[in-house]
């Protein structure tokens, strides 16, 4: 499937880089993904975040990190057609202009946030634990 072998890939970027799982507990992440982390023979940590520290900012303060350390992950959904998706990382310091950018690179008319349901049923992670 197209979308798997990029997930695969950007899942594999996400843990070299980051080495970190926020606001999990080891029962929470998917087999899936840790199926994929174990092939990939990488290491992570999961990390207990509050979730009232969510906010990338207060999750910085709070936890001692740079929001040039810290990510979050943003799945992107097209509108019309054939479903594409768009898995995007984003820095804490940066932000991503879905409607500019990742509709250009999707090719496609009409683009937005993918639900939280479907960014569970997509990536395998529950939400607040995609990041």
């Amino acid at each position: 499937m197209f979308f798997h072998s990029y997930f695969k890939a950007f899942l594999y970027l996400l843990i070299k880089i980051y080495h970190t799982v926020y606001n999990l507990h080891m029962s929470d992440i998917s087999p899936q993904v840790l199926d994929k982390l174990t092939k990939l023979n990488l290491s992570y940590e999961v990390l207990k975040c509050d979730p009232a520290l969510a906010d990338t900012f207060e999750f910085c303060n709070h936890y001692g990190y740079r929001l040039e350390e810290c990510g979050n992950t943003i799945l992107a959904a097209s509108k019309r057609g054939f479903k594409k998706y768009a898995c995007c990382l984003v820095r804490g310091c940066d932000k991503v202009n879905v409607n500019k950018t990742v509709k250009h690179l999707l090719d496609v008319s009409k683009i937005s946030f993918a639900t939280k349901d479907e960014s569970e049923q997509v990536t395998g992670m529950t939400s607040g634990g995609i990041t």
